[in-house]
């Protein structure tokens, strides 16, 4: 479908992880009703895409050029962003003893450090539209059933993952976090 079908006044979402899960349900659901809806995945070859009208961009959130060129994308053919729904991620389980210490910190890169990535990215966008809205599905990322897994969620909690705005004195773009 070509830009011009949409109305000027329709809204854009972007929403990352799309390709499967929360994510996909979310894109089709906001393309059902209305929203002109830009899902993202790392690697859309083998993805199918999500039902309804969607379009897809490539973009991983553990890559600065590629977080960027996907929302320059986004712009591009929309010409504004309204939301976004931070989606990607992922979690482990087991006992934290057979954990890598590189596994742990691809959680955080994709679970904390992606969703700041695009939040920085879309931020402009954002602001130039006269406000919009950042939802963040966070997932558990760690579930580790021993002592450790408490005071790490407590320091996700006091690094961001509390609902807040962005930035002191911008009250025009508004952040959600839900937790599952």
């Amino acid at each position: 479908m070509s830009e011009t079908k949409f109305a000027l006044s329709t809204r854009v979402v972007l929403i990352t992880g799309a390709t499967s899960g929360i994510g996909r349900a979310c894109a089709e659901l906001l393309a059902s009703s209305g929203w002109r809806v830009f899902g993202t995945g790392r690697s859309l070859s083998s993805a199918l895409p999500p039902a309804g009208h969607v379009e897809m961009v490539e973009m991983d959130v553990d890559d600065d050029a590629s977080v960027h060129a996907g929302v320059a994308t986004v712009i591009a053919k929309a010409g504004r962003l309204d939301a976004v729904i931070n989606n990607a991620g992922f979690s482990m389980r087991g006992a934290v003893e057979d954990t890598a210490i590189v596994e742990a910190k691809a959680i955080f890169e994709t679970n904390f450090f992606g969703v700041l990535r695009v939040c920085r990215a879309v931020m402009p966008a954002l602001r130039a539209n006269g406000g919009g809205y950042i939802v963040k599905h966070q997932f558990s990322g760690w579930r580790r059933r021993v002592a450790v897994q408490r005071p790490l969620q407590r320091e996700q909690i006091r690094l961001g993952r509390r609902q807040r705005k962005p930035e002191a004195g911008d009250a025009s773009v508004r952040h959600s976090c839900g937790f599952g």
